[in-house]
């Protein structure tokens, strides 16, 4: 049922002088508002007599909602109640999560200018360090001044590098993830995971400034502007975590098989090592007899033949 009433402004109205003073009235548009029988079948809602202050601040509340709920429906504003809701609530949590957004923008800054400053030649050497290690690397020898990573990680690592931006500088320093498990699922999960990326970017980009339109969301046809802002905000989060671990699972770029090559005064076990790679360097073997040279030879036969199986 669509629930009709008089349009317009409401104000305070005084327009029946009695012995007492006057009856007061609410006022729409200058038409008097006629109260119901329990105000005494009369168009008064208060006498103006002593003890009638409290009629007077009832009246002056009615007046207040009243025009601060031009535009919306009458039944809206009920079933917003049988949700056991009210405009504040509704206000309150608007407010809450503009907060957190904020507390998540003014967090971004920090971190961008954390990431400045730890640029090159601000970035200091632990931190390198543990950047390195973080991506797969280590140090070695004596004064620990010899660092090494495997072909397929420096290469990442460098690519990473040459991006410029990392998908999360928490990552790239080695720190643990600062949301825990909170993106631990399938995308479906999220807010608003039901959409696409692409569909989610674009309802974003349309939305992010509307007006909020509450009858909207209650009927549960549109989202509120924070809601798209927190989606997009959870969905880029979930998107480069995804990201980093697609590129974990993949296959070294090439493995290549084994061999054993001179270094230095003894020989090396390497895999993958060509005139295009330098390969791996797994072992150092200081002790081969000279007088079998074939046992280098039986050494990597065995090693291949063990891969071929594995594959």
């Amino acid at each position: 049922m669509t629930t009709n009433h008089t349009q317009g402004l409401m104000k305070l109205s005084a327009r029946e002088k009695t012995q007492n003073g006057y009856k007061h009235g609410l006022d729409i548009d200058g038409q008097l508002v006629r109260v119901a029988d329990v105000y005494g079948s009369t168009n008064a809602m208060w006498d103006s007599v002593p003890g009638a202050a409290e009629g007077e601040v009832n009246a002056r509340r009615l007046v207040a909602c009243w025009n601060a709920c031009q535009g919306l429906d009458t039944e809206m504003l009920e079933n917003l109640l049988l949700l056991g809701e009210t405009l504040l609530t509704r206000f309150k949590a608007r407010d809450a999560v503009e907060q957190q957004l904020e507390a998540d923008r003014l967090q971004a800054i920090d971190q961008v200018k954390a990431l400045k400053s730890l640029q090159p030649p601000g970035k200091s050497d632990e931190a390198l360090r543990k950047a390195w290690r973080a991506a797969g690397g280590d140090f070695h020898g004596p004064n620990i001044e010899t660092g090494t990573m495997p072909e397929a990680d420096l290469l990442t690592f460098l690519r990473r590098l040459a991006h410029g931006t990392p998908g999360a500088q928490w990552r790239q320093d080695g720190e643990p993830d600062p949301h825990g498990t909170r993106y631990d699922c399938e995308r479906a999960e999220l807010a608003m995971g039901s959409l696409t990326d692409d569909e989610l970017a674009n309802g974003a980009f349309m939305n992010y400034d509307r007006p909020l339109n509450i009858e909207g969301i209650i009927a549960g046809t549109h989202q509120s502007p924070i809601a798209w802002m927190t989606a997009t905000k959870d969905r880029i989060r979930w998107l480069s975590r995804a990201l980093d671990k697609a590129l974990a699972a993949l296959p070294p770029a090439y493995e290549g098989p084994y061999t054993i090559e001179h270094h230095g005064d003894a020989f090396a076990l390497y895999q993958g090592r060509d005139t295009q790679h330098h390969g791996y360097n797994l072992a150092r073997i200081s002790e081969v007899d000279p007088n079998r040279p074939e046992l280098l030879q039986l050494i990597t036969n065995g090693l291949n033949a063990q891969a071929a199986a594995r594959n």
